[in-house]
């Protein structure tokens, strides 16, 4: 073999009416990278229809396969997202994104379009990095920084509200340590930077966040607040606690060898321990509070035999059944039996995708809910509540090219009366305010909304029209109602992005953007925060309210407290979606049900004597009619729209009704949230809601998910979907749209205190194995033995602490 010359390869042709073969010259090769440059994906048009659109994915360079520019619908919408990039082979470049810029950066025509106001590009976040030796800040008071960033992200800059005006841009900083953790991060503008701390075995020891100015209400500043977590309490390793000012008690969390959590304490200082069969199941959770006095007690049981082997068969409430599940022949749960004597039906279309959900006492329905889904994209076109279709003669949800919900027909059970709504995002229904621009749409802003109401003949009653205005930073400026003024008017915001003054309502928020206040001139409701974020106190006018008490890291309270710290409700959720609240007395407690939607439709007591009409929403959580909000959390912060998940909607005399939507809240009225998205790409712009509310839902205010397959949010991930972001390697992957993760649902997987759906299959696994290895002999014994410890092995390694603190901004 030759290893010292040089090493080439010829390929030859021989093209038509040529009789010999020659070179095939460079010109006529290209290498063959693999590219997607186009996607044909199913949608579903206005009509309800099944339809398909195209991406179109163009790369600048396409041997770095980085996404440059991508289009949705190319012949429609003409929605197109892009990024730029550092320069292959060009000194201290490395590939680096230098920006992201959504739809409304872009016309029809594919044109750029500058931001209102002058500057560069509308709708574009630009992220600036380190040199590749280049030092840390030395002003940060954070412990840790480096002298070497090595080419880390420096900072992100937002898209600028009024382009070269007055109103800064939001600027991100951050700065790492030796080994690339962040240690210090801050909004520029922020009194102090935020400082994280580590142990030496990389995990979350503190975090320091600083005081937060209020620009428009010094009263509602905010002080500086530090989150300490500690690992092996009482060099205990399966004891993590985790505290801040907010409450005097820390949070405890105890785990066993395999990971499971086996007590929980939270800040009131109510505990929990939970008990595990020898399949790993949750066989009991008992709370006490901080006395000791036993307050509850759930204990579940499991089928040993039949359809739905091993799944949950019973739960009971201090020794008294409040519910049982009962499985087709495919496992899937079809049928619900409850402690007030009410019954639960599941029904599923061909393709195992639930397509109904009702609930009745004896022969008298509570309440219905049947849909009809796309075939292809498992999106809902048709729906009819309690067995009225609101729109028999054709769809009842209609959706553009890009995902998004642009006409539905929905119905108050109540009334009678029925809605057509339409949302625009390409034009004004009407007559235009005086501040409209329709580039703002292509980010999915709503522009105008129509609605039309119908009485029982079918008679048009009433047509109303709201219009919309924003600024360059996808920020509300403007809602003009069918009349009257808007709750919003004269809207403003801090320098992170967040509402604080939407008309007579002041609203205060802490650095970590948690919600802290809303003030009225003659009162206020005031949130207390735990460490985790959750709220542990709500006050009305410096009064305690109500207190909540946690029975898991869950962000849904299980216990509502009185200022001493006495129950006085519990809230459990059951399975088929059902939530009761118990009161002491069966007239008292409360027992709501769910559509297909989570949302309580229909509430009984605890005898199964409904109370009053089924409850109709609009798509984004307005009540419908005469519906009202039910009754069944104390005070006005009840389950409602998303009750199911048990997202509270806060509605207080004189206040603008708000859901506390996780990390942040979220207006019915505009469909959209006040606060900006912890995530970057996490929805279609920093504020706006899942665009198709029928189908997805964003619980946690973090991101979309697929209401269908309930998930969670991931900082990084690769999806696709309705035109948005193209952030590759930051923060968070949404090619050409918003992201849409199939992970595990950490709210309602901790349901039982333990760990989730995914635990409960591991030992589901180990269950059947076990029983398995009972009968085997021989090499299948040993096979099966051997998939046993590899489970128990893979538990035993997910054994870590929680590890505490919000994502600096």
């Amino acid at each position: 073999m030759n290893e010292t010359g040089f090493v080439n390869n010829r390929v030859t042709w021989k093209t038509p009416g040529s009789g010999a073969f020659a070179f095939i010259p460079m010109t006529s090769l290209k290498p063959d990278l693999g590219l997607v440059t186009s996607t044909v994906s199913p949608t579903v048009n206005s009509a309800g229809v099944t339809d398909s659109v195209t991406t179109q994915n163009t790369y600048a360079n396409p041997v770095v396969g980085q996404i440059t520019k991508s289009v949705l619908d190319p012949t429609g919408l003409k929605l197109t997202s892009s990024a730029t990039f550092e320069s292959q082979g060009t000194p201290n470049q490395f590939l680096r994104q230098l920006t992201s810029t959504l739809p409304a950066g872009w016309d029809a025509a594919g044109n750029v379009v500058a931001q209102p106001g002058g500057g560069t590009q509308a709708a574009t976040v630009t992220n600036a990095y380190y040199a590749k030796t280049e030092a840390g800040p030395t002003t940060t008071g954070c412990a840790g920084v480096s002298t070497n960033q090595a080419g880390r992200l420096k900072s992100t800059t937002k898209a600028d509200p009024d382009g070269i005006g007055a109103v800064a841009a939001i600027v991100d900083e951050v700065a790492y340590d030796n080994t690339g953790r962040p240690v210090a991060a801050r909004t520029v503008g922020d009194s102090a930077w935020t400082c994280t701390v580590y142990d030496a075995r990389g995990r979350v020891t503190s975090v320091v966040t600083p005081a937060f100015t209020n620009p428009y209400d010094a009263t509602l500043n905010t002080p500086a607040r530090t989150v300490t977590t500690t690992y092996s309490v009482g060099s205990d390793p399966f004891v993590s606690e985790v505290s801040d000012p907010n409450t005097a008690t820390a949070i405890r969390v105890t785990t066993d060898l395999l990971g499971r959590v086996t007590g929980y304490r939270d800040g009131s200082g109510y505990s929990t321990a939970n008990v595990y069969d020898e399949a790993g199941r949750v066989a009991s959770s008992v709370v006490k509070n901080p006395s000791g006095v036993t307050v509850q007690t759930l204990m579940y049981g499991y089928n040993t035999t039949g359809n739905g082997l091993n799944q949950l068969n019973t739960m009971s409430l201090d020794g008294t059944q409040i519910a049982a599940v009962s499985y087709d022949t495919l496992g899937r749960q079809s049928g619900y039996t409850y402690g007030n004597g009410t019954t639960g039906t599941n029904s599923f279309d061909s393709f195992q995708r639930q397509v109904g959900l009702s609930f009745a006492l004896g022969a008298t329905s509570i309440t219905s809910d049947a849909v009809t889904r796309d075939a292809r994209t498992a999106m809902i076109v048709d729906q009819a509540v309690d067995g009225v279709d609101a729109n028999p003669l054709g769809a009842n949800f209609g959706y553009d090219r890009s995902g998004r919900l642009v006409n539905w027909w929905q119905r108050d059970p109540g009334s009678g009366n029925k809605y057509q709504g339409a949302y625009n995002f390409t034009g004004y229904t009407g007559t235009a305010p005086g501040c409209a621009n329709a580039q703002w749409g292509r980010n999915s802003n709503r522009l105008s909304f129509e609605q039309k109401t119908y009485n029982t003949a079918g008679t048009l009653t009433a047509t109303a029209v709201d219009s919309y205005c924003y600024d360059n930073a996808d920020r509300l400026s403007t809602h003009v109602p069918v009349s009257g003024t808007s709750p919003f008017n004269g809207v403003t915001y801090d320098s992170h992005g967040n509402v604080i003054n939407m008309g007579s309502e002041v609203h205060g928020y802490d650095s970590a953007d948690r919600h802290i206040i809303s003030k009225l001139p003659g009162g206020a409701v005031e949130y207390v925060r735990d460490a985790t974020d959750r709220i542990v106190t709500r006050k009305l006018s410096g009064v305690i309210s109500a207190k909540y008490a946690y029975t898991a890291s869950a962000d849904s309270p299980s216990l509502t407290l009185n200022s001493a710290g006495a129950v006085i409700e519990r809230t459990i959720s059951l399975p088929g979606g059902v939530v009761v609240t118990t009161r002491g007395t069966t007239a008292s407690d409360v027992w709501s049900y769910p559509n297909i939607h989570g949302d309580i439709v229909a509430t009984t007591n605890g005898s199964g004597i409904k109370a009053g009409a089924t409850r109709g929403y609009d798509p984004f959580g307005i009540l419908l009619g005469t519906s009202t909000t039910p009754d069944n959390s104390a005070g006005p912060f009840d389950y409602g729209w998303h009750g199911s998940a048990q997202r509270p909607l806060e509605y207080s005399s004189g206040f603008t009704p708000l859901i506390e939507m996780g990390a942040r809240q979220y207006s019915s009225l505009l469909g959209r949230f006040l606060e900006t998205d912890p995530i970057l790409g996490g929805t279609p712009n920093d504020y706006v809601y899942a665009q198709d509310p029928i189908g997805q839902s964003d619980l946690n205010g973090h991101c979309v998910t697929m209401t269908v397959d309930t998930a969670a949010c991931a900082s990084v991930a690769v999806a696709s979907g309705p035109a948005g972001w193209i952030i590759l390697g930051v923060a968070a992957v949404a090619i050409g749209g918003i992201a849409i993760y199939r992970a595990q649902d950490s709210r309602k997987a901790e349901r039982h205190g333990d760990g989730g759906r995914a635990q409960k299959s591991s030992a589901d696994r180990l269950a059947e194995l076990r029983a398995q290895l009972k009968t085997a002999s021989g090499r299948s014994k040993g096979r099966i033995a051997q998939k046993i410890k590899n489970i128990e092995k893979g538990a035993a390694k997910k054994k870590k602490g929680e590890e505490h603190g919000r994502r600096p901004r």
